[in-house]
């Protein structure tokens, strides 16, 4: 077996070129990992099995003249087998652009909503939107934590090359879409005196069960008072999931210096990747698409709001 990989542009196209000689080669495994902007393929023949690393920033796969879309996961696997006449394969990879289109889908969207003067409304909302391919942004559900429970008006978005977000409501505001394109940041003023951080989340796959919960996770807060009085800061801490969803800290660190552990607590997480349980408070939890990541926001009980994010450590 003889092998040549060469990158014909740094994170845009890469060819691997295999050459077969003596019997079939098999493709067993191909691993893309948007994030970090790389893949590898794992191959073998009747001697050995090899490992290959190719560079690039795209999920859009040529295999032999045919087209396959990958899920945007950190992994997926597929088979296909190289006869023993096949002297030579290629494999590629095309860049595939940011664009408005990449919007079209079902997404959850996460908001902390904080009072920049006294009488501003504070407090947190999440809902349920769609996009189409124009980037026209419907919502079919909203929860705030006031109970108001109205829709925005659909509103159209576009993306441009560098995933920079531009519309949506006639405010100061600034949105990013991340490089595997199932997340959206912003910043945004709100119109009525307040000032939002949050993040949409790409929903709409199905097969999540509690035990993806399962390992180690950082926890990262935000609080804001929506009152005066009330407690605002922020948040870390370290903790893990057994396989049946029980959440079990190991360190807390808050803004005021309390660093005293949360009780154990219990969660469950739906077939479309919502999650349920943990304190009995309001509040409203989404598990991104790769189960590496969980939004959330919450009313804590002491009169404050919260928006946060757990990362699979």
């Amino acid at each position: 077996m003889k092998t040549n990989l060469r990158t014909l542009s740094p994170l845009l196209t890469a060819f691997l070129v295999v050459q077969a000689s003596g019997g079939s080669l098999r493709i067993s495994e191909f691993v893309v990992n948007p994030q970090a902007g790389n893949a590898s393929l794992t191959a073998t023949n009747t001697e050995a099995q090899v490992r290959y690393g190719l560079q690039t920033s795209s999920n859009l796969v040529s295999w032999n003249d045919a087209q396959f879309q990958l899920a945007r996961s950190s992994r997926q696997s597929f088979q296909a087998i190289i006869p023993p006449s096949t002297s030579k394969m290629f494999f590629r990879i095309k860049k595939d652009p940011f664009r408005t289109e990449l919007l079209t889908g079902s997404w959850r969207g996460y908001s902390l909503v904080a009072a920049d003067s006294a009488g501003d409304w504070a407090g947190w909302y999440t809902g349920q939107l769609s996009f189409n391919t124009a980037g026209l942004a419907t919502w079919s559900s909203v929860q705030r934590s006031n109970g108001d429970a109205s829709l925005p008006a659909p509103t159209t978005f576009s993306v441009a090359a560098d995933g920079s977000i531009s519309g949506g409501p006639p405010l100061t505001s600034s949105w990013q879409m991340s490089l595997d394109r199932n997340a959206i940041s912003f910043v945004m003023n709100d119109g009525g005196g307040g000032v939002s951080l949050g993040m949409l989340v790409r929903t709409g796959s199905s097969g999540f069960t509690t035990s993806d919960l399962q390992g180690q996770w950082r926890l990262f807060c935000l609080v804001a008072a929506d009152s005066a009085g009330d407690w605002a800061g922020w948040y870390t801490g370290q903790l893990s999931f057994n396989a049946t969803g029980l959440a079990t800290w190991s360190s807390v660190q808050r803004s005021n210096g309390d660093g005293s552990l949360p009780a154990p607590t219990t969660f469950s997480v739906a077939a479309d990747g919502s999650i349920s349980g943990g304190p009995p408070l309001t509040s409203s939890w989404q598990m991104s698409l790769d189960r590496n990541a969980i939004s959330f926001v919450m009313s804590d009980g002491g009169g404050g709001v919260s928006l946060g994010m757990l990362i699979r450590n």
